[in-house]
């Protein structure tokens, strides 16, 4: 965070304003420390140049307003406005202009919850959607009638439900409702995807939201074969969760279907081979002969995971797999 001080320091000192913005803001306000900030910089016309002279900048972005700062955990945007010009993900044309008002820019923003601003040389919060009193109610609502421009959001609201334990509102169900999946390209989904899997604490909140917005049809194997939310949400609540470990359980009833989902979303054949080799590799009990096979494909500190969370912990499995030492040390 200091780092970030210094920035909004420099940028002060020619006449700007440098706020964080969006998800830094939430996982500030959730006690969540940010792997990186997003930085919105206010009233300097000539950012890039700015930055070039005193900092390592990346101007690869520079076309879509943004500068990846070298070396620093930050990156930095002009503010902008969205509008649609096409049908899809990808119909929007970005507007970046310094001199526009906070309200203008928070507006464009998905949800109220990654809407707000913070200053870090003032260290107040600047807040025009009540994304702070969502927030602490633990509820989802889109920003503005914008959010309708960009049907990924919906996938980022399945996420979100997931991760944090939201409900969303009526009226952002209505909204999703009216949006189809046509046109997100597939590696967009899996990022989605792989998000409510690794990060979602509450999955079972995120796959209902799905139901009820009607999005669930984009996924037949989810609509058409049972899930088991409790194990879901099981292995939700673990830590230092694995993709592929989560997939097998998403997938647990799916059998020879399980590559079909996956390859919607993407082309990644040694995931999609080895969550295939986890579900096919489930059942309720395992003899020696078992362990021994699924060994060859598998690591089996996966598949227990898998097992613990379907069907509860079993010490006789647990025995099984030591004595063939096919746990890794830490957890014999």
């Amino acid at each position: 965070m200091e780092q970030v001080i210094e920035f909004c320091r420099y940028i002060s000192s020619f006449g700007g304003r440098a706020y964080l913005a969006g998800g830094s803001v939430r996982d500030k306000l959730l006690g969540i420390e940010p792997n990186d900030y997003d930085i919105e910089v206010y009233g300097i016309p000539n950012l890039d140049e700015v930055l070039s002279n005193k900092y390592d900048v990346d101007l690869v972005g520079k076309a879509f307003g943004v500068f990846k700062v070298k070396d620093y955990n930050f990156g930095v945007s002009y503010p902008r406005t969205e509008y649609k010009i096409a049908e899809g993900h990808k119909g929007l044309k970005c507007n970046f202009d310094p001199y526009i008002t906070t309200k203008e820019a928070c507006g464009r923003r998905d949800f109220t919850i990654n809407s707000m601003l913070y200053d870090p040389l003032t260290e107040t919060y600047i807040d025009h959607y009540n994304g702070m009193l969502d927030l602490n109610n633990k509820v989802l609502r889109e920003t503005s009638d914008a959010f309708d421009e960009d049907p990924l959001r919906v996938l980022r609201a399945f996420h979100f439900i997931s991760r944090f334990n939201l409900t969303p509102t009526k009226s952002l169900i209505e909204r999703c409702k009216k949006l189809t999946m046509v046109g997100i390209p597939k590696e967009r989904v899996w990022e989605e995807f792989k998000k409510f899997i690794t990060k979602g604490c509450y999955p079972s909140k995120g796959l209902q939201f799905l139901e009820e917005t009607m999005w669930i049809i984009y996924f037949p194997q989810l609509q058409r074969i049972p899930i088991n939310y409790k194990a879901i949400d099981k292995f939700g609540k673990l830590k230092g969760k694995k993709l592929e470990v989560g997939l097998a359980i998403l997938c647990c009833y799916m059998n020879h279907q399980t590559r079909a989902f996956l390859m919607q979303m993407t082309n990644q054949i040694s995931t999609i081979k080895y969550v295939s080799r986890l579900v096919y590799s489930i059942r309720p009990k395992y003899d020696d002969f078992r362990v021994k096979e699924y060994s060859r494909d598998i690591i089996w500190i996966d598949l227990f995971t898998v097992h613990q969370c379907i069907y509860g912990t079993s010490a006789s499995l647990f025995n099984t797999i030591n004595k063939y030492h096919l746990f890794p040390d830490k957890y014999k």
